[in-house]
């Protein structure tokens, strides 16, 4: 485990967070309403995490990590080492 310390400012992790989340989302071809039921959250609440205006709550949505094979370190640190293959292939064709 690496100890060095992240630099990058908070809200730039934030909005980066909610691009891989939307990344995830979108090669999984789940829909946002779907995602926002499993979280329990309003719409307004899963749009602005998925834009990066507000940080995902881990708790709210670890239902849709859990359903979907998504893991809180891929979509807080962009981690893919614990994701699926087949995610992992769809989440680089979405990179080209």
């Amino acid at each position: 485990m690496s100890t060095e310390k992240d630099e990058t400012p908070i809200s730039q992790r934030v909005k980066q967070s909610g691009q891989r989340l939307r990344e995830a989302q979108d090669a999984l071809g789940i829909p946002s309403k779907m995602v926002e039921e499993m979280c329990g959250i309003p719409h307004s609440t899963y749009a602005n995490w998925r834009i990066g205006n507000r940080p995902i709550d881990p708790f709210r949505i670890e239902p849709f990590c859990k359903y979907s094979g998504i893991t809180a370190d891929y979509i807080f640190f962009g981690d893919k080492a614990r994701l699926p293959y087949d995610l992992i292939q769809k989440l680089e064709e979405l990179d080209l």
